[in-house]
């Protein structure tokens, strides 16, 4: 038996195989999405060992639940694809996270940048597929950069180990315009942030 705590219900998951079918990986697709939304991200993952239909099946889930658990966890990786990521106020980042891949990830740019920030090892970071978005990056150790999207403003503040940068810039005619206006002032500050660039 394993028992699951979901907002204050207690699930019971009995795993007997013997006794009849697999009432579990019969459950509808959004049933099983809404059960594992409400679950942190480390329970959602456990879920995998439950039947064979869910192995990953929590990496498909669209809305993530990330708690102070995964702060002190061991994560030096993290790779995104098509979600939505939303931290909640007390979340302080990845204590020992180094790469950090978001794409297509619907995120508020204070949360990214707050996560990038509280990330203090992060060496590699990707956002791809992010539309009109300001982002201010201050990431000590990060020797990576790779942006590619509709970024209206980008600011490294503190990036002094960056090396590689890779930067593709999808524009609309708006964030020409802005873009073209804040070109010759912001060009220099942007790559100011970044010293030890090659060329």
């Amino acid at each position: 038996m394993s028992q699951t705590k979901v907002i204050g219900i207690t699930v019971f998951i009995y795993m007997d195989h013997a006794s009849g079918p697999d009432l579990l990986s019969d459950l509808p697709l959004s049933i099983v999405e809404s059960i594992l939304q409400l679950l942190p991200i480390r329970d959602a993952v456990k879920t995998s060992i439950l039947s064979r239909r869910w192995r990953y099946r929590w990496a498909s889930v669209p809305q993530l639940v990330f708690d102070d658990k995964c702060v002190n966890s061991s994560v030096d990786k993290a790779e995104l694809f098509r979600c939505e990521l939303d931290p909640p106020p007390t979340f302080r980042g990845f204590l020992c996270l180094k790469s950090l891949n978001l794409q297509q990830v619907f995120i508020a740019p204070d949360a990214i940048e707050s996560l990038i920030f509280n990330s203090p090892l992060l060496e590699s970071l990707t956002l791809s597929y992010f539309d009109t978005l300001e982002l201010s990056i201050s990431a000590p150790n990060l020797k990576d950069l790779y942006l590619e999207g509709e970024f209206k403003e980008i600011c490294l503040e503190n990036t002094p180990l960056l090396s590689v940068m890779s930067i593709a810039l999808y524009m609309t005619d708006d964030i020409a315009e802005h873009f073209d206006q804040c070109l010759s002032c912001n060009f220099a500050k942007f790559l100011g942030g970044a010293p030890n660039l090659r060329g």
